[in-house]
Formats: C-alpha cells, structure tokens, sequence
C-alpha cells in the first residue's frame, strides 16, 4: 500500500489519520518511500495521552508494542496535529518535533434542515454508546428526581435514550431503569439512523453529552449539540478536555460527582432559569480546513522538501 501511495500519487506530503493508528505506519512508510514530510493526525490517542484505567485495558506485551510503534512514528513524523489542547501539552513532553492543535468539527450540511420542532414534553435526550466509563445511571437519577418533585408527572417530561448498550454495561443500565421504574416517562429507541438522532437531539430541550473518564479526548457529539442550538449538558471532569472546551463555546458542564448540580440544571432548563447563548462556530469545517491548510503549507514549504526543490527546479528551468 505504501508503495502505491508513493508511485501514484507523488505526494508533497503524506497525512496519516487516525485511530486506527495502524494507518500511522503505512503512512511513515509511504512518506519515506515519496522522500516527503509525513505528518501524523490523532483523532484519540494513541498510548500518549490514554488514562492509566484505559490503557490498562490492553495486555502488558500489547502496551509495550505500541509504545514501540508510536515513538517510531514520533520520531520520524515531520509534524503532530491533535484536536485537543489536552492531548497537545501530553504529547509536547515526549516529542520533540512540531505540535498543532486542531479542534474536532462540524459539517453543518449534515445537519437537520427542517427548523426547531421542540416536543410538547420537556424532554431530556441521549444519543450515542454506553460503553467503557460513558454512565448514564446519574442523568437518570436525576431525572427522577426531578419528575417525583414533580409530582412523578409522566405526561409533562419524558427521557429519551437512542443507541448502543455495551455488554459490560447492558446489566447496569437494566439495573437502573428497573429501581427507577421510569414507565412511560422513559423511551429506549435502540439504533436509529443518523438523520433520526439528529432530529431527536434538535427535538429535546436537553440534549446529554456523556464524556466521563476521557481526559485528553472531546465528542465530537459536542458539537453538533451546540450547533442544533439545544440546551446542552456535558457530564465529565472538571479537569477534563471536555469540560474546557464546554466552557469555552458557551454550553454547560458538570462533574459527574456533583449530583446536585446535575438535577440543578434540569430544574433550570423547565423553569427558564438556562438562558440560552449563542455558541462559538469556529468548529466548523471551513474554519477547520483552513487552519490545517496553512499548517500543511508550511510544512511543504519548508527548505528541502520536494515541493521546494520542485519550485527550485521549475525556476532555474525558466531562467
């Protein structure tokens, strides 16, 4: 493969994204066969950058392997980029070379086109994957909580879950639902297409982003929750990237160990005491493709690559 890239395409440079990160290598080695900067983008982390709990979750040999690889690749790679400023300064303390910094996006094409059709019920919403320490166990409390002061009212409030339960979770999340005993205050849609969850987000009146445990990572759900223009709940760490980054574009966030705060936000999105604000947009993909379009020219641009030397050449031909 990494022949082929080389000999086809002739690249000024080569980008390898991912996870999965196996693409790092091929890429390294496509760039070394095109004598061109290889530049290397990481969606999540690789090793660098993963809890101590996650990265635990793979064997010792298996740790030890990819550590190898991702030095290799550290060492070779012309320049980083990351989308996190959180994965950013954890990696400038083992790689010597060029780090930038570029936030995870959004296409607004994909977005819903039909305009804001709030549900009659006050409805809290969550899309996405319950898996590794994604818990949804204190939304849920909260949410309870807040429909018994209520009155236990299952006609004005609804919870809505779409997506996919993991097998280690699958018990809990059963577990809860049955000491709850939500009724017909809780729908469970299972998967549904994209297009679906993305009208059920712009449809609720709190849309949920679980990002617990993920230090140097940001959901890109994130986003796309803010851009709906939805009151949005971000449950992670205080000193998460997540939370930062919530801050930052003007949407709500909470520590998954302050209960309290959690049922204080749903209270004030029902009684109107969540002001709405408008949302940063420089996630979106035209700003993002601008920022990494100038870190690649840069890149190519530099003294000795084949781009400059191509241009030295065309000149010299000229004159």
């Amino acid at each position: 493969m990494a022949k082929n890239v080389a000999r086809d395409f002739r690249p000024d440079v080569v980008v390898s994204s991912g996870p999965p990160h196996s693409s790092h290598l091929v890429g390294r080695a496509a760039a070394g066969l095109a004598g061109v900067p290889h530049v290397m983008d990481l969606r999540d982390p690789w090793i660098t950058g993963l809890t101590e709990e996650t990265s635990k979750m793979t064997s010792a040999l298996s740790r030890k392997t990819l550590r190898f690889l991702e030095k290799k690749c550290f060492r070779s790679a012309g320049a980083i980029v990351v989308n996190t400023d959180r994965l950013s300064e954890t990696i400038r303390s083992v790689y010597e070379g060029p780090i930038h910094f570029v936030r995870n996006g959004l296409d607004i094409e994909c977005l819903p086109s039909k305009p804001n059709t709030p549900n009659e019920r006050f409805t809290i919403s969550y899309v996405g994957t319950l898996y590794y320490n994604r818990d949804i166990a204190a939304p849920l409390r909260a949410f309870n909580k807040l429909r018994q002061s209520n009155n236990g009212a299952t006609d004005s409030m609804r919870f809505e879950f779409a997506g996919k339960v993991d097998g280690s979770h699958l018990n809990d999340f059963n577990a809860v639902l049955k000491e709850l005993n939500l009724g017909e205050s809780f729908s469970n849609r299972g998967l549904v297409p994209r297009t679906e969850a993305l009208e059920m987000t712009q449809e609720s009146d709190i849309a949920l982003v679980l990002a617990q445990g993920q230090a140097s990572q940001i959901p890109a759900k994130l986003y796309e929750c803010a851009q709906l223009g939805r009151r949005t709940l971000v449950l992670t760490e205080k000193d998460s990237a997540t939370y930062r980054e919530a801050e930052r574009i003007g949407v709500r966030a909470v520590d998954p160990a302050n209960f309290e705060k959690l049922v204080e936000c749903f209270e004030d999105a029902i009684t109107g005491n969540w002001k709405m604000t408008e949302p940063v947009s420089d996630f979106l993909y035209p700003t993002i493709a601008n920022d990494l379009s100038k870190i690649l020219e840069g890149i190519i641009e530099k003294p000795g690559t084949r781009h400059t030397r191509r241009v030295a050449l065309a000149r010299t031909a000229n004159e």
